[in-house]
């Protein structure tokens, strides 16, 4: 081997280091890039999975709170219409009620035809109101409070025995003297239905 040939494997061999460092240098800040866009791909990645998540929850959210905002008012709606038919047959049965005693305020005369049919008549309206406030109480069963529901009930009891006086044993009296009762218990049976509605 020559001269030449050893100073250039010399030279080569001097070199070397830097040529591996200089390589070295260079494939290091190449890798540390490609480490820094693969963790930053990643942290992308990962924060659209989250971003994802979150989203899929809110809309889950968004959904239930309207659903129950929707059942809500769906209950509120059905409790209002039952309660306005519990006050119309409150208001029909003492109709009924005063309608029977007045029966009972004028002279019988069984052998009138017309007399006949307006005694029917007064029945059959009690009949119906009671049949109807018996509907009315079982749906406010089912949709109001305690409170509500006894109050009415209260109200269909005394209801029910002044019309049984009246109409079986013709007791003129006794609608007069369950007067007081019967109208304290209609007020605390519409103050029932108001309070439940809400109004004051």
């Amino acid at each position: 081997m020559g001269r030449v040939d050893r100073a250039a494997a010399a030279l080569v061999l001097f070199l070397l280091p830097f040529i591996a460092a200089a390589a070295g240098a260079y494939l290091g800040a190449y890798l540390r890039k490609k480490g820094e866009n693969l963790a930053t791909h990643e942290d992308i990645e990962k924060l659209d999975d989250q971003v994802r998540v979150v989203t899929t929850t809110a809309k889950e959210i968004e959904a239930k709170i309207s659903d129950e905002l929707w059942n809500r008012q769906k209950r509120w709606e059905l409790k209002r219409e039952v309660l306005f038919e519990a006050a119309k047959s409150l208001a029909e049965i003492d109709g009924a009620i005063i309608g029977l005693d007045s029966l009972l305020q004028v002279e019988t005369k069984p052998d009138e035809l017309g007399w006949l049919q307006i005694e029917s008549e007064k029945y059959a309206k009690w009949k119906r109101a009671a049949v109807r406030f018996d509907e009315a109480k079982i749906l406010v069963d089912m949709v109001c409070e305690r409170e509500t529901s006894k109050a009415l009930a209260t109200f269909q009891i005394i209801a029910t025995q002044i019309a049984e006086a009246v109409t079986r044993n013709r007791d003129a009296e006794f609608r007069t003297k369950s007067s007081k009762e019967l109208s304290l218990s209609l007020l605390a049976a519409r103050a029932a239905v108001r309070k439940e509605l809400g109004i004051d």
